[in-house]
């Protein structure tokens, strides 16, 4: 039986030299792997703080066996 489960990641943003303009809905869909190159799931939702611009958290679901 596949579940599929909605992991709630806390990020924190920092700013790059080369920084560019994205839409938060562009990350929707985008898979997130860990630092070894493991797949862990897909960017179900962002969530961006209006003032500053910084990434507050990301939904990520997966799907666990």
């Amino acid at each position: 039986m596949k579940r599929t489960v909605l992991l709630i990641l806390l990020v924190l943003a920092v700013p790059a030299a080369n920084a560019s303009v994205n839409k938060a809905s562009d990350w929707l869909g985008h898979a997130v792997v860990t630092r070894d190159g493991e797949a862990l799931g897909t960017v179900r939702d962002i969530a961006i703080d209006q003032r500053t611009g910084r990434v507050l958290y990301l939904a990520v679901s997966w799907v666990a066996f």
